[in-house]
């Protein structure tokens, strides 16, 4: 897919996630979604943690949950220390080591956290998408990352891990793209979803889309 690429970084957010990269493309060639409207430019922020080596084998994807940002690990940051949701297993001398490994957390697409999304402006109204953002489905998050990982000039992954979402969204990317990592690890997650989840994230959609304001 050809695109254009503009990379940048923005300081800070509303969730306290410094620091954030971000990287733009599909500007003036649309980006195809699976509904086959075309959509863009698409721009993804995003964290790395830990250094690309020089055969570049020691990338690590984490897909984020629904509502985690793209702080996975900790850091410290002129005297702060910013908290990653996932400290526990990814950081310095943990079991996804960024002393060994280069690991990579974008917020998805369609997401709040520095990614386009429903809250983000509209260029043609100056206003935000909000429900004229257009529907989506995994497939197309994961054609995006795809996208994104060439930009960032990583074309083959040491691993991808993902968590809930996450998790469907590390199998939907194996799925579409084989050979693109060497291992894949996915927690609270499957190849399919029960009844019960379908109705509980239907619920879910109402209750943001009915809310008046």
């Amino acid at each position: 897919m050809l695109s254009d690429v503009v990379i940048g970084d923005t300081l800070g957010s509303a969730v306290e996630t410094p620091n954030l990269q971000t990287v733009s493309f599909s500007k003036n060639i649309r980006f195809r979604l699976e509904s086959g409207q075309r959509f863009g430019p698409i721009n993804i922020a995003y964290k790395t943690f830990g250094k690309l080596n020089e055969d570049k084998s020691n990338a690590v994807l984490i897909f984020p949950t629904l509502t985690a940002t793209p702080q996975v690990a900790s850091e410290k940051i002129r005297g702060k220390v910013f908290h990653g949701w996932w400290e526990g297993l990814a950081g310095k001398g943990k079991v996804i080591d960024t002393n060994k490994f280069f690991v990579i957390c974008a917020d998805h697409f369609g997401g709040c956290y520095g990614s386009i999304g429903p809250s983000s402006i509209n260029p043609d109204t100056g206003k935000p998408f909000g429900l004229k953002f257009p529907g989506f489905f995994i497939r197309d998050m994961v054609n995006v990352v795809i996208e994104f990982l060439k930009h960032i000039g990583v074309r083959k992954l040491h691993s991808v891990v993902g968590a809930s979402l996450g998790g469907l969204l590390s199998l939907e990317l194996v799925a579409l793209s084989k050979n693109i990592a060497k291992n894949v690890f996915v927690i609270g997650s499957s190849h399919k979803v029960s009844a019960q989840y379908l109705a509980l994230n239907y619920i879910a959609r109402q209750a943001i889309m009915l809310d008046p304001a």
